[in-house]
């Protein structure tokens, strides 16, 4: 079998997802997803028209990955094990892909034309975990505006400088949800039951 007809859309890219992972998404380049490969990166264009390309399929594939794991995490459960397992969701897709975490929830990156339809998808889940605490309006957009930059800010300073203390970060994770909760509870004015 030779190195082209070993290539697929699919597999370049779990291979720059790796790359990114690994060096960080602007590090990842076309030869060095070939040398990875061992194809010669012209073969590359088969597939991918260019560098921007490529990262625009990386890109897309975040917002699928991302969708993957909060999708696992919020099957079966109900209330708040819903909200919870978004956030589970969420942070395990963090940390199972740095390099391509920061760049899949970029403005820029889910307004790709390519991207919107799944990062739409992705919302539309999110907005109906804040709808089910009986949100409505513009409330369920703020409600996951507050919950999401709660969830980003944690995530961020977890990846980038890690917590020094010996506190158990997960425990650190999982009070934040639960001051989330009450927050929603107390400010909507809704019933625990």
């Amino acid at each position: 079998m030779s190195p082209k007809s070993k290539l697929s859309l699919p597999k370049i890219i779990d291979t720059a997802i790796d790359i990114a992972n690994q060096k960080g998404f602007e590090n990842t380049t076309l030869a060095a997803v070939a040398l990875r490969l061992d194809v010669k990166p012209p073969s590359l264009f088969n597939y991918v028209d260019n560098l921007n390309n490529m990262k625009d399929h990386m890109r897309l594939r975040g917002v699928q990955l991302l969708k993957e794991h909060v999708e696992k995490e919020t099957q079966g459960k109900t209330g708040e094990g819903v909200l919870r397992g978004m956030a589970i969701g969420y942070r395990n897709f963090a940390r199972a892909y740095p390099g391509l975490y920061s760049e899949t929830l970029k403005l820029d990156t889910v307004r790709l034309p390519l991207i919107r339809p799944t990062w739409e998808s992705f919302i539309e889940i999110t907005a109906s975990i804040m709808e089910g605490y009986g949100l409505s309006g513009h409330e369920p957009l703020h409600a996951m505006r507050t919950l999401g930059s709660m969830m980003h800010g944690f995530v961020d300073l977890e990846k980038e400088v890690g917590f020094a203390r010996p506190t158990n970060p997960d425990e650190s994770y999982t009070r934040m949800l639960d001051i989330f909760i009450n927050g929603l509870y107390s400010y909507y004015g809704i019933s625990e039951d």
